[in-house]
């Protein structure tokens, strides 16, 4: 049992040493969250094939790879990079609920949840950092999602 979490230690001892995108990509591929993988790595093609494509940020993408790592249970995510280089990450839940995250190169992470068939959760919103809108959103990931 304890040799999961010590890989997810190295994981993510690997991304905050990390000197470039490339470097954090390949640890995510290690961890195997290969969906993750093949979307970021989309989203860097088009960076090169559309030089008015944003840059991704390094912080912003530690920051995603420190989510996807630590709460691996989050299945049909949706990744985007915004105007500055921000990452997106989003995933809807029944109902109409949704939750939304979005890594700032800062470091901050805002975020949202929405859980309208969960009334015993309140909508949550904010800006923090990643281990305290982790904590907001983390009773939303036990929800199931849709497509």
């Amino acid at each position: 049992m304890q040799e999961p979490a010590v890989a997810v230690k190295d994981c993510l001892a690997a991304i905050e040493a990390a000197q470039d995108r490339d470097e954090v990509i390949a640890t995510l591929r290690r961890a195997g969250l290969l969906e993750a993988v093949e979307r970021l790595e989309f989203l860097i093609e088009l960076e090169v094939e559309e030089p008015d494509e944003p840059p991704m940020s390094l912080t912003a993408l530690r920051q995603l790879a420190h989510f996807l790592l630590l709460e691996g249970s989050v299945t049909q995510r949706r990744i985007a990079v915004g105007p500055n280089g921000e990452i997106g990450l989003d995933w809807r839940l029944p109902g109409g609920g949704y939750v939304a995250l979005t890594f700032i190169a800062d470091g901050d992470v805002v975020y949202v949840a929405d859980a309208p068939q969960a009334p015993e959760l309140p909508r949550q919103r904010g800006t923090a950092d990643l281990c305290r809108a982790s904590n907001a959103i983390r009773p939303f990931l036990i929800l199931p999602t849709t497509s």
